[in-house]
């Protein structure tokens, strides 16, 4: 994503608009009860909003306040640390980990606004279909950085989810029991790292994509 080089940027009054393709992304910044938070809003096809918030508790009534004065299609939790949760993301300026958590970001919300699937989102090469015989497991391939697009339905909540995996990529099982307590923080980062942060959804540490709604792993 590119964006005007001649625009003037402030941190404190953040807003602005970037460009990939048919992709556009705005970022800015929106106040809430003192609390500063990022609003990222990608549009293709559809739209597709995220709510950045600072290091709260989900069950905070500031969480609750933001969830009903800004419509998101997701709420995400910053924080500087490890320990993170279904709704929480590891932030740090410092650390090389955050850009890899930014852009699965970035990619899960081009995969989402994207109905056509003509360009790779990833490397921008052009995407193959692949038909099965039922339609709900063709999904599309890019040859280049060989990505696969796959769509899933919930059977719990009655919806659809997109997941990502990456053709031939041997699955390897991370074990927690391999890791000291005080290392969870490095199991995490293994068993997330299975597919090179390409993953759209959370892994089990087996490399089985978890359902974003029901949260279960629902087998194909």
């Amino acid at each position: 994503f590119t964006c005007d080089e001649t625009k003037e940027f402030q941190l404190k009054k953040m807003n602005i608009k970037f460009q990939f393709k048919d992709w556009t992304l705005n970022i800015k910044k929106i106040e809430q009860d003192q609390l500063s938070l990022i609003e990222m809003e990608i549009k293709k096809d559809s739209n597709y909003k995220i709510i950045f918030i600072p290091t709260i508790e989900q069950n905070n009534e500031q969480f609750f306040k933001i969830k009903e004065f800004y419509f998101a299609d997701e709420y995400i939790i910053c924080r500087p640390y490890h320990m993170i949760g279904n709704q929480e993301c590891f932030i740090s300026i410092s650390n090389i980990e955050s850009f890899r958590r930014i852009q699965q970001i970035i990619l899960r919300t081009m995969i989402y606004t994207d109905e056509k699937r003509v360009e790779c989102p990833f490397c921008n090469h052009q995407l193959t279909q692949v038909k099965q015989e039922e339609e709900i497991s063709s999904f599309y391939i890019c040859p280049s950085c060989r990505t696969e697009i796959h769509q899933g339905f919930c059977s719990t909540e009655k919806k659809k989810y997109f997941y990502t995996r990456i053709a031939n990529l041997p699955k390897n099982r991370v074990r927690e029991e391999d890791y000291a307590k005080e290392d969870r923080w490095l199991y995490r980062q293994k068993a997330e790292g299975q597919m090179f942060y390409r993953n759209i959804t959370k892994l089990t540490n087996d490399g089985e994509e978890i359902c974003p709604h029901c949260k279960q792993v629902h087998r194909t």
